[in-house]
């Protein structure tokens, strides 16, 4: 603990170190031993489930991506505290404090019975998008409710107007797909056949969906009989008792990392891209952080209105933003935990684009989650000092399919993401960031080729870092992921990229990482062959014939260009068969000044392909000489002519 945070702390205030053994056990019916060991335990049987889950399910975006996430949830008498959640997927935390007992408390607590799953999806109920569906398992012991243990997985498709669910132009939360309230899927341990069948009847993939329901349950089952074997061992009291010391100890040390902050109030904002509609208004996220001791007031007053389409959220994903940027920058450490929110208060208007009315859509609700993130970050940051953090890409390209086959068969693909092949982090005063990571909200494994050509009518022929889309900085951010997909048959194809109109922030005198942008390569225009051929390079006249799809861009020549023209998205296009669709994802930000940093590591860089030699020049001042492609371990550093470039830098305009 700093010497800031101590002294802040009021005298009435007790750390939980500093208690006796007689007022620990007064306070958690167990010692202090009992108490770490159940908290390990808990995170264990979250662990565990989570790994029965991933092994077992059949989808892929469980299976081989982590969109999902367990959590558990204590009694109600206490007020249903999260004292674990597994790492998988971040942005399924923040609602589920309040998600499982609103839930659980609509279905009814008098009707729940042992073997019990309910299934929500309603986002003003459990917040996130539908196809985040939630499965709740209530605990009981001799009679007692004891909370639940909780699974959020997100399903392949739920019947929307688009396959998938990914339309951002809908309008009404009926258009994401099937809303379910809560409602049984498993009495008793027996499966509602009733549940199933109207499930079933509203999904593209039925045998997949069907199957993992299966699944679901399964692991449900695994984590309730590993908490029961924790009760007969440790005892109830304990058992509860360890769920309020793990949550208390959570909230504690966020408490002291605020602490450590100056008293004062900080201000933020972060921009919405666009709604996908003509015309689109400006959609920015207004932050007013009050800091006063250990609490935090997040005032998102003068916040944009709720927006005509599916970009939006409830508000109980706001919860995920706060959690998630308060952790990067203040509390790294500590596990997930509902108590990591209790001394954070949410101001948020009515009918803003962060807490819309029903039935307003929240199929892009992730979105919104980095735009309070970035908000965040924005207000804190300049308090941060060289603790400060650069934002991440943020990005995601979305791309859809749809046509027939040359014998006249149907084929459709619902959403291939560049952002699960890899994304990249901001930089921080640690190091160079993650490229091919994934952004702060989502902790997804990098997908490689054969995830994204599964049951697809594509071929992956480059997944790799783009070259210059660091962003620039003593450590430099992560690279934009650039992948390039070859699409087998003609058809139509829509795609949007979010997050592309304002570059990631720099940090600490960092700039700002390049944004990036998406276009399609029709042989039918750009005259070459269907097959055996990919487009390498970067720029130039090829990208005159190319089909630009989102991005800041150079109108004349369609190359990216942070000074051109902003394209969100455009109409449906139609292309011919062996069509190449390119993705490049933004930046991350970068860190410090540029110039500071050591010649010998922007060599390394244009080694290893993140910078080029005109970009080490450009943007450090650092002359590398040598072949990067034919002869990488050759480059050398002329720093005499390195010296004499920074020095013309550095000096005033």
């Amino acid at each position: 603990m700093s010497e800031l945070a101590s002294a802040a702390l009021a005298p009435r205030e007790t750390l939980l170190r500093d208690l006796d053994e007689a007022a620990f056990f007064e306070r958690y019916a167990c010692d202090r031993y009992t108490a770490a060991t159940l908290g390990n335990r808990f995170r264990y049987v979250m662990k565990h489930m989570a790994t029965k889950l991933r092994a077992c399910a059949f989808s892929p975006v469980i299976r081989d991506m982590d969109d999902f996430c367990t959590t558990l949830s204590g009694p109600p008498e206490i007020g249903w505290p999260m004292p674990a959640a597994s790492l998988t997927n971040p942005i399924h935390w923040g609602p589920i404090a309040d998600s499982v007992p609103t839930v659980l408390l609509d279905y009814g607590l008098e009707l729940l019975k042992p073997g019990d799953v309910i299934v929500a999806n309603d986002s003003y109920r459990t917040g996130k998008h539908l196809n985040d569906t939630s499965f709740i398992r209530p605990l009981f012991w001799e009679g007692r409710l004891l909370g639940a243990v909780h699974i959020t997985a997100h399903q392949l498709d739920l019947g929307s107007r688009a396959p998938g669910g990914f339309l951002i132009t809908a309008q009404s939360l009926w258009e994401d797909g099937l809303v379910m309230p809560p409602m049984l899927l498993y009495d008793a341990g027996e499966p509602v056949r009733s549940t199933f069948s109207l499930i079933a009847a509203n999904t593209r993939y039925p045998d997949e969906i069907l199957a993992d329901l299966q699944t679901l349950r399964s692991s449900l089952d695994l984590g309730e009989d590993l908490l029961m074997q924790s009760i007969e061992r440790f005892g109830l009291d304990a058992y509860v008792g360890a769920i309020q010391y793990a949550s208390d100890a959570a909230a504690e040390n966020l408490r002291l990392a605020i602490m450590a902050l100056p008293d004062g109030d900080y201000y933020g904002e972060s921009m919405v891209d666009g709604d996908g509609l003509p015309d689109s208004p400006d959609y920015v996220i207004k932050l007013k952080i009050h800091k006063r001791g250990g609490r935090m007031e997040f005032d998102f007053s003068g916040t944009a209105e709720a927006s005509r389409t599916a970009v939006g959220c409830s508000w109980l994903d706001v919860k995920t933003g706060i959690l998630v940027a308060l952790k990067l920058l203040l509390d790294r450490k500590s596990p997930p935990s509902s108590g990591g929110m209790r001394n954070v208060d949410v101001v948020l208007p009515g009918g803003c684009i962060l807490n819309p009315y029903p039935p307003a859509p929240t199929m892009f609700y992730f979105v919104m989650v980095q735009a309070v993130i970035t908000a965040t970050l924005n207000a804190l940051n300049p308090a941060m000092g060289e603790d400060a953090v650069a934002g991440d890409s943020g990005s995601n390209s979305l791309h859809h399919g749809r046509g027939r086959t040359k014998t006249g068969e149907a084929w459709s693909i619902p959403a291939i993401s560049s952002g699960t092949g890899g994304q990249s982090w901001g930089a921080t005063r640690a190091g160079d960031a993650d490229s091919f990571s994934l952004v702060s909200w989502t902790n997804f494994p990098q997908s490689g080729c054969e995830v994204k050509e599964l049951d697809t009518d594509i071929m992956v022929m480059r997944s790799e870092a783009a070259p210059d889309t660091g962003g620039v900085g003593y450590n430099r951010g992560g690279a934009g992921h650039l992948i390039d997909v070859h699409w087998i048959h003609g058809g139509h194809h829509h795609c949007y990229t979010t997050q592309l109109k304002v570059g990631p922030h720099g940090a600490f005198d960092g700039r700002s990482g390049p944004s990036g942008g998406a276009w399609l390569f029709d042989p039918e225009t750009t005259g070459f062959p269907r097959e055996g051929w990919l487009p390498t390079d970067l720029a130039g006249a090829l990208y005159r014939k190319a089909i630009p799809m989102s991005g800041t861009l150079n109108p004349e020549t369609n190359e990216l260009s942070q000074t051109g023209e902003y394209l969100f998205m455009r109409d449906e296009v139609t292309c011919s068969w062996g069509t190449i669709a390119r993705h490049i994802t933004n930046g991350g930000g970068g860190w410090g000044e540029a110039l500071a940093r050591e010649p010998e590591r922007v060599m390394r860089d244009v080694r290893d392909g993140y910078v080029t030699l005109a970009g080490a020049r450009r943007d450090y001042g650092v002359v590398v000489e040598g072949d990067p492609d034919k002869d990488p371990e050759g480059l050398n550093v002329d720093l005499a002519a390195t010296n004499v470039l920074r020095a013309r830098m550095r000096a005033p305009s």
